[in-house]
């Protein structure tokens, strides 16, 4: 991994066109993301999943895959433990 970036040349989304920036250090940005997009690093974490550039899902569409996949049902069993 580089600086904790994507290691792609391009990020893995709907249009394939969006580079991941490092989250290193994240919290001292004033902005987030490449072009500012976010100002807060909890924006930063939504944004992509509802962006129709990126994710496009809605949180229904979320909820149903997490909690339709077991590799995600056994972590937070193991967190709430």
């Amino acid at each position: 991994m580089s600086g904790g970036g994507d290691i792609r040349n391009v990020s893995i989304d709907i249009k394939g066109n969006i580079q991941s920036p490092t989250v290193l250090n994240a919290r001292y940005n004033f902005r987030q993301f490449w072009n500012g997009r976010a100002e807060r690093l909890l924006e930063q974490a939504s944004l992509p999943i509802h962006n129709p550039m990126e994710m496009a899902l809605n949180s229904q569409e979320v909820e149903k895959r997490i909690n339709a996949s077991q590799k995600y049902q056994k972590l937070f069993s193991t967190l709430s433990s």
